[in-house]
């Protein structure tokens, strides 16, 4: 699967935010940003009015950035937010240790209520997608 151009690009101070068809809104981290309570729930904000009471999946795209995301934003995601109740899965693409570790950190502990996993492709998180859908 390829993902067609973005349909609708938003932002925030630390992301961009891009819907996509087949079911898939992305969140491109910016470099350099920690990514704190207020900022996580505009996110959720933000993606859960593109989501429409539809489920979607989301690509967590944190490639070559040097951010990251504290326990607060972690746990509200994986617990309060109304993204978690629209969620089919979410694919991170990462490529660097310490976002490996929060993430990691995040799958582990936070243990959000959809399937979470870590790829280093996009192409690798899309088809992982698709087998979901199956």
């Amino acid at each position: 699967m390829v993902i067609e151009e973005a349909n609708v690009v938003l932002r925030t101070k630390s992301s961009e935010i891009h819907e996509y068809a087949h079911n898939i809104v992305a969140i491109r981290f910016l470099s350099d940003k920690l990514v704190l309570l207020d900022e996580a729930m505009e996110i959720d904000d933000i993606l859960t009015s593109l989501m429409m009471n539809e489920k979607k999946f989301v690509l967590l795209n944190a490639l070559d950035i040097q951010s990251n995301m504290n326990t607060a934003s972690q746990r509200y995601f994986a617990k309060q937010s109304q993204l978690r109740l629209r969620t089919l899965g979410v694919a991170i693409l990462l490529n660097n240790l310490p976002i490996r570790l929060t993430a990691s950190v995040f799958i582990k502990f936070q243990k959000p209520p959809y399937a979470t996993k870590i790829f280093g492709t996009e192409i690798d998180a899309l088809n992982w997608f698709e087998k979901m859908r199956d």
